[in-house]
């Protein structure tokens, strides 16, 4: 049974874009957006799975740059240090997983190598995890998550609250029509 709930995460640190160089992190761009992207970002490299293909090793500032010179709504989750593996173990991993796909498309979603990643490296076996608000209860109900950080959020935030709503694969496909559309019209 695919139970389609909203995920609120709690924004509850300043945002010191700093602290983006440590660690692994979930970043949801254009978060507020149904369906948001995400891709995952190890001590300052961040690599994603979208339409054009793969992202792979963009430094964090140069994201940082794009996402504030565009006005994109995007959330940082900070995933806690995993008790094994290494920061560039688990980079190596997930690029391993993102490397098996072309470019997103209906069937290979921007969250599909994140799932895999979690699953492999977190012991998150959930069939109820096919989009990316379902990964979260895991990750808290675990102690997984340290933290959040958002940027261009204050006008979507009830408080420190940010609201992840969910959404179907129909949301996907409609999205990237949208996407291919918008496109052909550019050509």
């Amino acid at each position: 049974m695919n139970t389609k709930t909203n995920f609120i995460i709690t924004i509850n640190e300043k945002a010191d874009f700093s602290k983006l160089q440590k660690g692994l992190w979930i970043v949801i761009i254009n978060a507020a957006r149904v369906p948001p992207h995400i891709g995952l970002l190890f001590n300052g490299s961040y690599s994603s799975l979208n339409i054009k293909g793969i992202e792979k090793d963009i430094d964090v500032n140069v994201l940082l740059r794009t996402i504030e010179m565009q006005g994109v709504k995007s959330v940082f989750i900070k995933v806690a240090q995993h008790p094994v593996f290494s920061i560039d173990f688990l980079r190596e991993h997930f690029l391993h997983e993102v490397e098996k796909y072309e470019k997103v498309s209906a069937e290979n979603t921007c969250f599909k190598p994140v799932r895999t990643f979690f699953q492999e490296n977190y012991v998150l076996w959930n069939n109820e995890m096919e989009y990316l608000y379902q990964l979260f209860p895991a990750l808290y109900a675990n102690s997984m998550i340290d933290y959040a950080i958002g940027l261009n959020i204050a006008e979507v935030l009830e408080g420190d609250k940010f609201v992840l709503k969910a959404y179907t694969s129909k949301d996907i496909e409609d999205k990237l029509n949208d996407i291919k559309r918008l496109q052909l019209s550019n050509d």
